[in-house]
């Protein structure tokens, strides 16, 4: 089975006037509920989404992409490597913050997450960190990893994605097993409610190092049921939600979006019988054009862009994704 992941871009071209504390994006997926929002133990699509907005990696893979010669700076400002390929240098932004009153981001996080990360009782990914030789502290703000072989996939380790997000090690160590109900990361959004199979509530990261969200809450409501999850978004209920639909893979498939009258194109090489197509529906926010994936985490002024023009295939990506003329600041 083939899985077509089709979006619905919509770029944020006139928020700005909107202040993020009165935008409120309702999403759903098709999940129950979630399982964990522990970063190094995340591994179904309803957790990951979750883990995508509250933390970051080393380095990242941009919105839209999971193409590793696109990857770039994240919580590292910049990076070094040696000629053999097997000791890397990470030189952190100064001045990231942890959600709440977690403090800054340091060396000793970096050090912390990835070793938790290689550690199969902590670690539901570490099997991934098996090469590395060492994680040291070479300063506040400078981490050296030592590899016991050169791996060419290694950035791919330390991005934003599976095993490579950074955590608090602080509210790690102090809340213990709470740490997977009550998460501390540094990403755009901070946790702030969950109620079992009814939502998990994220709220703007005001320290964000990229700039505030313009979103000022993230709703993630649990509605399994397609049929209760379209008619939630046909009432407006929702601004966004998922749905997966059996398609034969044909060039030039045409699939329709409830209560919008819209239609999708979906394109396909594969030969198999059937597939499944997952479609990502969203609609405009209080009449403008909906910042998600990719923008509901940026601060920075988007052109608008016509609804033919956010209909789009989405690619293989790390993340929320968006379309492919962002900037990467």
């Amino acid at each position: 089975m083939a899985v077509l992941a089709v979006a619905m871009l919509s770029l944020a071209g006139g928020l700005a006037a909107a202040r993020a504390q009165e935008s409120v994006l309702q999403i759903s997926s098709s999940g129950s509920d979630i399982a964990t929002m522990d970063a190094h133990r995340a591994t179904s699509t309803t957790d990951k989404a979750l883990v995508g907005w509250m933390y970051n990696g080393l380095v990242r893979f941009p919105p839209g992409s999971a193409d590793p010669k696109d990857i770039e700076p994240d919580l590292a400002e910049r990076w070094e490597n040696s000629p053999d390929r097997r000791t890397w240098t990470f030189f952190l932004r100064k001045g990231v913050q942890f959600h709440g009153n977690w403090g800054e981001l340091t060396a000793d996080d970096v050090v912390y997450s990835l070793t938790r990360s290689a550690d199969p009782k902590r670690s539901t990914f570490a099997a991934d960190f098996s090469g590395i030789d060492s994680i040291t502290k070479v300063d506040d703000h400078t981490v050296r990893i030592v590899l016991k072989y050169p791996d060419a996939n290694f950035l791919g380790r330390v991005s934003n994605y599976h095993g490579g997000n950074i955590v608090s090690k602080k509210a790690a160590e102090e809340l213990g097993d709470k740490f997977a109900s009550t998460p501390v990361g540094a990403g755009p959004f901070a946790f702030a409610e969950h109620v079992t199979q009814q939502h998990v509530k994220l709220v703007a990261h005001g320290g964000y190092f990229r700039g505030q969200p313009r979103i000022g809450v993230i709703m993630y409501r649990m509605i399994p049921s397609d049929s209760a999850r379209e008619l939630a978004f046909s009432s407006g209920e929702l601004d966004v939600m998922l749905f997966f639909h059996r398609v034969a893979p044909r060039i030039g498939l045409t699939i329709s979006i409830p209560s919008k009258s819209l239609s999708l194109s979906v394109t396909s090489t594969h030969s198999l019988a059937s597939a499944t197509a997952a479609i990502m529906v969203s609609r405009p926010l209080r009449g403008r054009p909906l910042p998600f994936p990719s923008a509901v985490s940026r601060a920075q002024t988007r052109p608008a862009f016509s609804s033919k023009e956010r209909m789009r295939p989405a690619k293989r990506a790390c993340g929320p994704s968006g379309p492919e003329n962002h900037d990467s600041s």
